[in-house]
């Protein structure tokens, strides 16, 4: 909603909201709005901070940055973004909460070499602190699931130590429970073998989850087709 209204009261055709994710050192796209859909369907996506150095420095400094084709110094991963989707500026706006950065606002142009007055730049700075409020509540709400997520597990857990006697069985359902409180692929139990002073393998569970990947070939964040 934020990134629509962004764009319609500028005038501009597209807006895009990224989500800073500090535990993962990565930027997520979270919302888009395009007067002309591309049909680009990659919202969720985790982009590692380390392959977008222009965007960490945004939200480092917690300064906007506007970026035009017609910059005579303009980053050279800047420029091939621009250019790839036919734009012709961007206006890129930290978004934040009592400090700390909770992601980007962008809005691009595609027609105009746009210059964003005064009144615009506040207005958009507005919007963004309406966007930086709303990821901060989702990251909260986030947290707060993933603790009750663990708490479940860890009850579930002394449930199963509780329930039965059998050793394989009690491993299995600590090991399920333990990746699952903590979003892992796989938990490994070992057991300590004090006469041969070595460890036994004693149960494993695998758990699938969810992979990304993020966009090859550039330093500079954009959308890929």
């Amino acid at each position: 909603m934020v990134a629509q209204f962004a764009a319609q009261a500028l005038g501009s055709p597209e807006c895009v909201i990224l989500e800073y994710d500090s535990s993962r050192d990565a930027i997520i796209p979270r919302a888009l709005y395009e007067s002309a859909p591309t049909g680009w369907d990659r919202l969720g996506e985790l982009l590692p901070l380390d392959e977008y150095p222009l965007e960490r420095r945004i939200l480092e400094s917690g300064e906007s940055l506007e970026e035009r084709l017609s910059d005579t110094d303009l980053a050279p991963a800047s420029r091939a973004a621009l250019e790839a989707w036919g734009d012709k500026m961007c206006l890129s706006v930290p978004l934040r909460v009592r400090g700390a950065s909770k992601g980007i606002l962008e809005v691009f142009e595609n027609e105009r070499d746009r210059h964003f007055n005064d009144e615009e730049l506040a207005f958009v700075s507005g919007l963004a602190e309406l966007a930086a409020a709303a990821i901060n509540n989702a990251q909260l709400l986030r947290r707060l699931e993933e603790r009750n997520r663990r708490l479940t597990s860890l009850v579930d857990a002394s449930a199963a130590i509780t329930s039965t006697v059998v050793l394989e069985d009690v491993l299995t359902e600590v090991a399920q429970q333990a990746a699952r409180a903590l979003g892992s692929p796989q938990c490994l139990i070992w057991e300590y073998v004090a006469e041969g002073d070595g460890l036994w393998s004693a149960r494993t569970t695998a758990m699938t989850r969810r992979t990304t990947s993020s966009p090859g070939g550039s330093s500079r964040w954009r959308k890929t087709p």
